[in-house]
């Protein structure tokens, strides 16, 4: 592809915009996606570390179902918790990838 954009006479900004940008959408979404996904997940490091924080400063939504369900005994309340966090995982996943054009077909 490169080859061809060079005879085709496109300079340098034009192949990396036309060339590269397109050839990195895919490894771009994977890291974005997988990026929010561990942001959303981490657990262990403000609990072993501060345990929720001062004031809950370093609460994380993890950290928050956790208490719901097994300091408060709010199971229900704790399983709706990973229900909406998964939605909203889930739903910005789907948001990313639209956003980048992943996953359609090609014409």
């Amino acid at each position: 592809m490169y080859e061809a954009a060079a005879l085709d006479g496109a300079g340098r900004v034009r192949t990396f915009t036309t060339v590269t940008l397109p050839a990195l959408k895919p490894v771009t979404a994977f890291v974005v996606v997988t990026s929010f996904i561990g942001a959303a997940r981490i657990f262990e490091e403000p609990y072993l570390l501060t345990g929720g924080g001062p004031t809950e400063s370093t609460l994380s939504v993890t950290m928050f179902i956790h208490r719901a369900a097994f300091q408060r005994q709010q199971f229900g309340y704790a399983a709706a918790a990973a229900v909406v966090l998964f939605v909203l995982v889930f739903g910005l996943s789907q948001l990313i990838n639209r956003l980048l054009g992943i996953g359609r077909a090609s014409a």
